[in-house]
């Protein structure tokens, strides 16, 4: 819901093809597809939380090796450092140099699986929600640079990456809009 809130009245707006992050405790996604909200055959499209972005990575909590969430998700950034992930990003904030290289660690990695969904969804923009983007100036520009250092994705077709605009509304927003359109 957050994603349909962000394309129809926050920084998706005016787009086509568009991937809302939200970026917590966890890593998911809401997949906007030439105009739609894309659902998948199950109703669970968008959880990119759990691709594999390293086979040999740790292990997350929905028993899978080397999930993007277990990279960048908070409860297992918390877990791998010993401190709240609201502590950590702080820290990285403050110019510790141990909680920065951690932090931008999950930047990069989360960088990555934007290289991966631009390759399969081509989307114009990703749209990037959740209690992370309160650390955006840390993470933003590593993984702008890691999007930008794929050889495939040239700059033609390369999708912008946003702040989410609509912050804790989001979801509510994208409520009343999926209501308004399935009525």
């Amino acid at each position: 819901m957050a994603g349909l809130g962000e394309f129809t009245r926050g920084a998706g707006r005016g787009t086509r093809n568009m991937i809302y992050i939200t970026w917590s405790t966890g890593v998911g996604a809401g997949l906007i597809i030439d105009g739609k909200l894309h659902r998948g055959a199950h109703g669970t499209a968008g959880e990119i939380g759990h691709m594999i972005v390293d086979p040999d990575g740790p292990l997350d909590s929905c028993g899978q090796t080397g999930c993007l969430e277990a990279f960048c998700g908070g409860r297992n950034l918390a877990r791998a450092t010993g401190h709240p992930a609201a502590e950590l990003f702080a820290a990285a904030a403050r110019g510790d140099r141990q909680a920065r290289v951690v932090v931008q660690g999950a930047a990069r990695h989360m960088g990555m699986a934007l290289i991966s969904l631009t390759n399969a969804l081509d989307p114009e923009v990703f749209v990037m929600g959740g209690g992370v983007t309160r650390s955006w100036g840390l993470v933003q520009p590593t993984m702008l640079e890691t999007l930008r250092s794929s050889p495939f994705i040239k700059p033609a077709r390369r999708p912008r990456l946003l702040r989410a605009r609509l912050g804790d509304r989001a979801g509510q927003v994208g409520a009343v809009e999926w209501a308004r359109i399935n009525q």
